[in-house]
């Protein structure tokens, strides 16, 4: 995770979004203990003009994604390397399993609430169907304990979690940037 966040790290400050972080795009030398990142074939150079939003893979999608917010930024990657954080932690892949890719959303919404996604709507004036709305309206979030289960228990690390609960925030401007997270209490062991 350490060296994941070295590599966005440093190509973020060279103004480089990769845009697909998921674990195929991982590649560990476990004799050299070298962490690379590879397929850079979705990457683009970050402008505030907007971008496709119809990037990234199927189970590790940010939210400004999936509600098609075209002036995305950095956060993409940090969302993807946190729901891989988080697959290490619950012991669960994908993290947010899915069958339909509307559904993805739905999960977002069952794990952090609709007065998250609701904010962050109305922060950058985005719609969505008021089908969905309504569907969302009330959902409280479950939380991390979404993912708890007997399989993983023994393994909720505190400084685990709250790293994990600073990258997978649903506003991509809350998120922690990869500078930040390499100086988080997870890293000083």
């Amino acid at each position: 995770m350490k060296q994941a966040l070295e590599i966005l790290m440093n190509i973020h400050e060279k103004g480089i979004m990769h845009r697909d972080i998921k674990p195929q795009n991982l590649l560990y030398n476990r004799d050299t203990g070298v962490l690379r990142i590879i397929d850079f074939g979705r990457a683009e150079e970050y402008t505030d003009k907007p971008k496709s939003a119809r990037v990234g893979s199927k189970f590790f999608k940010s939210p400004e994604l999936l509600v098609g917010y075209k002036h995305y930024d950095f956060g993409v990657d940090i969302w993807n390397l946190g729901l891989i954080l988080g697959c290490f932690i619950f012991r669960k892949y994908p993290l947010l399993f899915f069958r339909e890719p509307q559904d993805l959303l739905d999960l977002i919404v069952e794990v952090f609430g609709f007065q998250r996604l609701f904010k962050f709507l109305n922060k950058y004036s985005i719609t969505i169907a008021d089908s969905k709305k309504k569907k969302y309206f009330g959902i409280a979030g479950a939380g991390f304990q979404f993912f708890v289960s007997n399989n993983n228990a023994d393994n909720l690390d505190e400084d685990a979690l709250d790293l994990l609960d600073k990258m997978l925030v649903i506003d991509p401007q809350d998120r922690i940037t990869a500078r930040e997270a390499l100086k988080h209490p997870f890293f000083k062991a």
